[in-house]
């Protein structure tokens, strides 16, 4: 989602309907984002820590929501929109990296 945001912001083909679609989209994926992830948080830091992890998680959501969009907005206006989602889809490199290095170390249990 991020990629195509991308190369459409670049291009200039951008419009209000692809935008209003990708938030259509980008809500149902994180109708299963969010809860699995919070799923997944007592499997990763263990039951003597998961209150901290979940007070943690809750202050990243936070900081990151007021945080995120002010950054971006200054990179709009100083660069465009098409800096901010290349750099935004850049960022999902060293996502995909740490998940594959919890994924590698962590042995899920099927109820």
């Amino acid at each position: 989602m991020v990629y195509s945001s991308n190369v459409v912001s670049l291009s200039g083909t951008i419009n209000v309907w692809y935008i209003t679609f990708l938030g259509v989209l980008l809500g149902m994926i994180n109708a299963f984002d969010i809860p699995t992830r919070q799923a997944f948080l007592p499997q990763t830091v263990g039951k003597e820590n998961l209150g901290n992890a979940f007070a943690l998680y809750s202050s990243l959501v936070s900081v990151t929501s007021m945080v995120g969009p002010a950054i971006a907005g200054l990179l709009i206006a100083a660069w465009g929109s098409g800096l901010c989602f290349l750099l935004d889809s850049i960022s999902y490199v060293a996502v995909i990296i740490a998940l594959l290095a919890i994924s590698s170390s962590i042995e899920f249990k099927c109820r």
